[in-house]
This record gives structure tokens, C-alpha cells and sequence, in this order.
């Protein structure tokens, strides 16, 4: 049972953390409309239900207070301040439950971690699969430690189905929670491992009866890229290279519970970390096309800070001093206080990127149509980060909070003759993203409301 005496200084202080992240997401609410995150926030308003791609259903999770902001029927702008705080209340509470029914003290803290190691531009496309499967894992592992009871294996099959049905790094990852726990408690579990084991069989049986056309395209590539000679020593090198700098706190922590391990003399743990650092590592460095730093790149590689998250040997244990514990929070501190710095720093350039489309917006206002083609030098301002192919639903999203009569499509000329989309326009579709087309009656009518009409090309000229 929760009592206010509970709110030590500690839990206030990792409540602290979070109320940061939360006015963080208010703040930079807008910018948090990027790439993928834009999308599924848009696929959701238009279909009236969490969009869902590739089995990956841990998504919907990441659009639960949007869709019931949408279900009520509330303003736009309340949806996207609502889908911005989703992906901080989420995280929070997992920490609420972890705290006052697990007695996990010190999680919070690990859940902040996960919202700033690794993470910049990563900060403006929240809705990563990852980013929510990584505090359920937490969660499931509170689970499998406590005691036995109904409310315990709703929390595991609540838990273990999304963690499952996400990224498929994260079965590593829970695997590396499993073999963890066996080296630390010497026993298995039987009934909870058959349930994980049976959940597991039927999704990976779902998704090779109807599979992912992007993920068995990135497996082809993978292994094109090895039939072709790709990776060689020198290019896992550079990426290895590119991943110290990009993932340097998680690779720290990794290489503390090394020497921990090696001064405990615990060597089954010492080399499960070694094989699960290098796997993950390996993964990761498949998937990274060029090394500079990007939200994709900072995806990629960020279970390497999930797996720190499950390997660091008792930051907060129990055994430890209060006098260790209170210097390792000390250090915290400054490591959230730098990395929310550089995530702050990347949403003024953000916010000036939302700036321009705002000032795009409210210039074609004043001019006939709803759906506009300007240059990429016009969307994309010399300083300024580039226009992604998701513009056409971020100048949605945004123009519509004026109203639904308001909503304008805005591309950029990459964006119009991509693989020739353009030729796909007729007057009753228009260009949701670069690489899709959709009729004017898929939209959601209380916030989109679209009139038949052709693509007006803006010159360079357009002044505001």
C-alpha cells in the first residue's frame, strides 16, 4: 500500500527527473512530430485506432494517449501535447509500479537513464519500439523476482507479450535478463520460462505466416551485403569507433560490470556480458549504413544502453553504503544534466526548423489551394535540419491546429518526384509521405478536412 511517507528525498529527486523530461516534452512538443513519429500519429488520427506495422504492437502503446485524446474528441493540439507527454508517462509508470509495489528504489533513476544515454536528435522520434520495450523489461524482471500471485503474471504477460512482439533485439535482450537471473539465483523458473517460451513461439509462428515485407527486406540486404564482401574488418572498425563515441556512458557501465565481475571472480557473468555486448554490437553495426550521427543511428545502437541497464552489477544494491550510493547519484546527476543539455541544444534547432514550416504554412495561407510544392532550399534553410521525408505530415499536423479547414500538405520537389510518386496524383489523393499516396476521404474529417485539388509549385521567391 502507497503512503506519503514513501516520498523520501530520493524518490522526489527521480520524481524531479521525470517532471524535467515531461516539461522537456511540453516544450518541444511540435518537434517531436519527426520522421517515423509524425507518421504514426497521423495513421492514427486518420484510421481512428494505434496504428500498427510489422507484428510490432508494443506501437500501440505509444500512441495510448493520443488515441484516447482523439477518442474524446479533444483539439488537435491537445493530441500532440498529449502523444509527447506519452512518451515520458509511460516510463513514469513503469517507475510508480517498480517503486511502490516492487520496492525497486532506485529504478527511476535506470528509466532516466534510458530517456537520455545515447539519445539526441533520438529525443524528437520517441514512438521507437525500443524505447518502450526497454522499461518493460525492467518491469518483467520485477515480475519474475517477487512473489507469486495473480497481479505478478499479469505483469509478465502484460509485459513479456509487447517486449516479445517488438524490435527483435529485445528477445536478446530478455534472453540476457533470463541468463542473468540463472546465474545469480542458480535455478529456473519452469511455469514463467514455458509461458515466455510459448508466447515467443506463437509470434515468431505469426510473422512467418504473414511477414514483414521491411524486415525481411533488411535481412535480404543484410545478407546481400555479405554476399557482396561489404563488411570487412575495416568497416566494423569504423562503426565500432563511431558506436564508442555515440554510446560512450552505456560502453562505460559495461565495462564497470567487467571489473566487477572480475573481482568477484563470477566468470559465467563476465562472459555472458562479453558474448551479449558483442552480439548486440554486431547487430547494430549491420544496420548502420553511414556513421554520422542520426535519430536512426542512435536506434540502432541503443540497446547496448538497455543492456547496460540489466548488467550494471548493483548501482543501487542494497549491500552498497549509503555513502556509494550517494556519490553514484551525485554523478548522475551531472551525466542527466549534460546529456539533457545536448537534447535541449538539438531542439532549438528543431524549434527553428518548426519555425520556417509555421512561417511556410501561414505564407501559402494567404494563396488558393491546400496542397503546395516548394524547393528543399526553402524547407530546408542553410543551419537548419533537413526537411525529412516526413514534412508533408508534419505541415499537416501543424497547419490543422488552426482547424480542420486550415490543413494544408506541403512537399518538397524530393519529395514530388520521388520514384515517381508524383505521377499517382490525381486531384482526389494526395501525398501523405514521400513514398505514399492517399485518397481525400482517408483523412479524419473532425481535424483534416481536404478539397479536391492539384499540387501548386512555390517558386523560391516565396517571401515571409
Amino acid at each position: 500500500m502507497f503512503s506519503f511517507k514513501n516520498f523520501n528525498i530520493r524518490f522526489s529527486l527521480q520524481l524531479a527527473l521525470f517532471g524535467v523530461l515531461i516539461i522537456l516534452s511540453v516544450i518541444f512538443y511540435k518537434e517531436r512530430l519527426l520522421a517515423d513519429s509524425g507518421y504514426y500519429l497521423l495513421r492514427m488520427i486518420n484510421q481512428g485506432w494505434p496504428r500498427v506495422e510489422h507484428h510490432r504492437y508494443i506501437l500501440a502503446l505509444s500512441q495510448f494517449l493520443p488515441w484516447l485524446g482523439a477518442t474524446a474528441g479533444l483539439p488537435l493540439k491537445a493530441i500532440l501535447i498529449l502523444y509527447s507527454l506519452n512518451h515520458v508517462l509511460f516510463p513514469l509508470s513503469v517507475f510508480l509500479i517498480l517503486t511502490i509495489h516492487y520496492k525497486k528504489h532506485f529504478h527511476g533513476y535506470l528509466l532516466v537513464f534510458l530517456q537520455i544515454s545515447g539519445i539526441t536528435t533520438g529525443f524528437y522520434v520517441p514512438m521507437f519500439e525500443m524505447y518502450y520495450a526497454a522499461p518493460l523489461l525492467l518491469l518483467l524482471d520485477a515480475a519474475l523476482n517477487s512473489e507469486s500471485g495473480y497481479g505478478r503474471w499479469i505483469v509478465i504477460l502484460f509485459s513479456s507479450f509487447f517486449i516479445l512482439s517488438s524490435h527483435p533485439v529485445s528477445v536478446i535482450l530478455l534472453f540476457a535478463i533470463l541468463v542473468s537471473k540463472y546465474l545469480n539465483d542458480k535455478k529456473i523458473i519452469w511455469p514463467e520460462y514455458l509461458v515466455l517460451f510459448l508466447i515467443f513461439a506463437t509470434i515468431t509462428l505469426f510473422k512467418t505466416i504473414q511477414p514483414s515485407e521491411y524486415e525481411a527486406g533488411k535481412t535480404s540486404a543484410i545478407l546481400q551485403g555479405f554476399s557482396d564482401g561489404k563488411y570487412t574488418i575495416d568497416w566494423f572498425w569504423d562503426r565500432l569507433v563511431f558506436m564508442s563515441n555515440l554510446q560512450f556512458a552505456a560502453i562505460l557501465l559495461i565495462f564497470i560490470s567487467l571489473i566487477v565481475f572480475v573481482i568477484k571472480r563470477q566468470w559465467l557473468n563476465f562472459t555472458m556480458t562479453i558474448i551479449f555486448t558483442a552480439g548486440i554490437s554486431f547487430l547494430a553495426a549491420l544496420n548502420t549504413g553511414q556513421t554520422e550521427y542520426s535519430r536512426y543511428n542512435e536506434q540502432v545502437w541503443f540497446p547496448l544502453s538497455i543492456l547496460a541497464m540489466i548488467l550494471l552489477p548493483g548501482l543501487f544494491a542494497l549491500n552498497y553504503t549509503e555513502k556509494y550510493k550517494t556519490r553514484a547519484i551525485a554523478v548522475f546527476m551531472v551525466f542527466f544534466v549534460f546529456r539533457a543539455g545536448s537534447i535541449i541544444n538539438e531542439g532549438i534547432l528543431y524549434s527553428d526548423r518548426t519555425a520556417n514550416l509555421e512561417q511556410i504554412i501561414s505564407e501559402l495561407r494567404k494563396r488558393e489551394g491546400q496542397f503546395f510544392v516548394v524547393s528543399d532550399s526553402v524547407a530546408s534553410p542553410s543551419g537548419m535540419p533537413g526537411a525529412n521525408w516526413s514534412y508533408p505530415v508534419e505541415s499537416m499536423l501543424l497547419s490543422a491546429i488552426s482547424g480542420p479547414e486550415k490543413a494544408i500538405s506541403i512537399c518538397t520537389t524530393e519529395d514530388f518526384y520521388y520514384n515517381k510518386v508524383n505521377e499517382q496524383l490525381n486531384g482526389s489523393n494526395y501525398l501523405f509521405r514521400r513514398f505514399e499516396v492517399e485518397p481525400l476521404n482517408s483523412v479524419n474529417q473532425k481535424y483534416f478536412k481536404l478539397k479536391a485539388g492539384n499540387y501548386i509549385f512555390i517558386d523560391e521567391s516565396l517571401s515571409y
